[in-house]
């Protein structure tokens, strides 16, 4: 899926699903940058499901996970969505970086999660949320 172009857990998307090869060694899909990427040499994560489709990275130094520009956050706010969240939806929205549910530019968040939230509309817990990104970051199995 090319698109182009520390956190508190309150809920899990359990329906992750990792890109890992038939040796469980994670895979990343490739993207093509913007010029606006930090570092196309990172891998990505993919995610997709009802009315958001979306790829991001972590930055270089593993400080940050940016979301790549042509993805798109649910429309649909779930009633469970925090403040924080919302404002920071709205936040990006005012200051042009998603234009009608869409990154229109790169965005680099806190955290894998403080995106995950922003794309689903609701709290989710960004490592699971992000196709592969557990596995890539080796977080124990419980």
């Amino acid at each position: 899926m090319a698109i182009g172009g520390g956190s508190d857990v309150d809920s899990i998307n359990e329906d992750d699903a990792s890109l890992e090869d038939d040796k469980g060694t994670p895979q990343a899909t490739s993207v093509r940058p913007s010029s606006q990427s930090s570092d196309a040499t990172l891998p990505t994560f993919p995610v997709e499901g009802e009315g958001y489709k979306a790829e991001g990275r972590l930055n270089e130094d593993s400080t940050g996970f940016e979301v790549l520009t042509g993805s798109t956050t649910r429309q649909i706010e779930k009633d469970s969505m925090s403040n924080q969240v919302r404002v920071l939806r709205e936040e990006l929205e005012s200051s042009g970086v998603i234009k009608d549910s869409t990154f229109v530019r790169n965005h680099t968040f806190k955290s894998s999660t403080e995106a995950a939230r922003v794309i689903y509309g609701t709290d989710v817990y960004g490592k699971t949320f992000w196709q592969g990104l557990k596995a890539f970051m080796g977080v124990g199995a419980k």
